[in-house]
């Protein structure tokens, strides 16, 4: 069950603006505890221990990366041609974490992503979500994530803002590049369940510019 309300939580910023903006009003009376659910609550106190055990987190997170390159190996087309590729065709997970090894895997850049997207992935590419960067090193970048992931980024990102003084259920702003995910072409977007304003600095500066400079159509959730 917390596996499925994982997903729907991701599932919701790919809703239509008009239906997002009803749902997020809801949402956005609830307090951030409740209503990002029990995997947002069970990280965030995995984060607070970490301040207090080193050790603890040392271990977990090498745990954590021999998983992920295990999977990488065994399920990322990408990944499996490239570790093979550098280290030898009998690689195992536990050879690739060896510091003298894991300095010689090709460090992931923009152009292998656009290149190799649908080759990264470890699952069908009809169960990930298919997400753009805001583009504000020059071009969005598109690629894929996990569908349950929300939660997990939620309890990272809300532990850094609380870190400058901005709790879970304050209001925030955040500035992107061209980017904003969905349908208006306004520069700004209002999202309600995060309690959060998006704002397109270059589509500002364009709009002000009196229409100079082409402004491809971005998203507007106001409410």
């Amino acid at each position: 069950m917390g596996a499925f309300l994982d997903v729907a939580r991701s599932g919701y910023v790919g809703l239509p603006p008009r239906v997002r903006r009803y749902i997020g009003a809801a949402l956005g009376s609830i307090p951030a505890d409740l209503r990002f659910g029990s995997t947002y609550r069970m990280r965030r106190a995995e984060i607070s221990r970490a301040r207090t055990d080193p050790e603890k987190t040392s271990e977990e997170q090498n745990l954590r990366l021999l998983f992920v390159v295990k999977t990488a190996l065994d399920k990322s087309l990408y990944y499996s041609r490239v570790f093979r590729e550098t280290l030898g065709p009998d690689v195992r997970a536990e050879d690739i974490v060896r510091p003298d090894n894991w300095r010689r895997v090709p460090v992931l850049t923009n152009l292998m992503v656009r290149r190799e997207a649908a080759h990264l992935c470890c699952l069908p590419q009809n169960q990930l979500d298919q997400v753009t960067t805001g583009g504000s090193s020059g071009h969005p970048l598109t690629f894929y994530i996990d569908r349950d992931r929300s939660p997990t980024e939620y309890a990272f990102i809300m532990d850094l803002w609380e870190r400058v003084g901005c709790g879970a259920d304050d209001w925030r702003a955040s500035f992107r590049g061209w980017h904003i995910p969905s349908g208006s072409r306004e520069p700004f977007e209002v999202e309600y369940g995060l309690r959060q304003l998006r704002v397109s600095v270059i589509r500002n500066i364009a709009r002000r510019l009196n229409g100079r400079f082409p402004m491809p159509s971005c998203s507007l959730s106001t409410g």
